[in-house]
């Protein structure tokens, strides 16, 4: 992923001048599907247009005739994976909408660990992506809130599950990398700072290690109920 180009340089949102010629016998959904093979088995760092050319059995610059960059491909991998996402049915309550839509995210994540790695990087404006957001804004206007408030009540809520969702990779991808399980680790931790920390702030040793010692599925079921309790509130502080 590259940070110098321009902010809004997305394969779904920039006019690219049609190709005519195709490599025979290869599509951009096999590329695509792929990618996201590789991106599953081996993680971000592996994906390079020469592997997956290899991959393919076809010479690397067969693929820039489907795909103009590597940043191009990654956005649409990740769009391929929030194909995976059901939608509840548009007639179910507006909050227990939003819990599935979260839920199939988180889910779809944990499925494709490298997506931590890309959300809030890259655009994610394909269809696939938008298909899911409508339905997030469709329950949201479903809710008690005015219409005014949809956006940055969206934004809340995008903030929230996202964070939960990518901190709770990325803490996870290195926890496994050093053999551990979250477990042993929070036990650890929470020995360390106790010893380190204990005296000046009892506060937090109070409740140090309590939240990770809870099942995560909880925690992100909590922490949802929360935020979406504050937004059916009528007057909330």
């Amino acid at each position: 992923m590259t940070d110098d180009g321009p902010l809004l340089d997305s394969i779904w949102l920039t006019e690219r001048r049609a190709t005519t010629a195709r490599q025979p016998g290869l599509t951009r959904e096999q590329i695509v599907r792929a990618a996201v093979e590789r991106l599953d088995a081996d993680g971000l760092p592996a994906l390079s247009m020469r592997k997956l050319a290899a991959q393919l059995d076809v010479a690397p610059m067969s693929l820039y005739w489907h795909v103009p960059t590597k940043d191009a491909l990654l956005e649409l991998a990740l769009d391929a994976v929030s194909g995976e996402i059901r939608l509840p049915p548009e007639d179910d309550d507006w909050a227990d909408r939003l819990r599935a839509i979260a839920g199939g995210l988180r889910k779809t994540v944990r499925a494709h660990p490298w997506t931590a790695s890309v959300y809030g990087v890259m655009l994610n404006a394909g269809p696939e992506a938008m298909r899911v957001y409508d339905a997030f804004v469709g329950a949201l206007e479903d809710s008690p809130l005015p219409r005014e408030e949809i956006a940055p009540a969206a934004n809340v809520l995008n903030n929230f599950i996202y964070g939960f969702i990518v901190n709770e990779m990325k803490w996870s991808q290195r926890v496994a990398a050093h053999g551990s399980t979250a477990e042993q680790v929070g036990t650890e931790v929470a020995e360390k700072f106790t010893a380190a920390y204990g005296d000046r702030f009892p506060r937090i040793t109070r409740y140090l290690g309590l939240a990770d010692a809870q099942d995560p599925d909880e925690l992100f079921e909590y922490g949802l109920a929360r935020v979406l309790r504050g937004l059916a509130a009528e007057h909330p502080s």
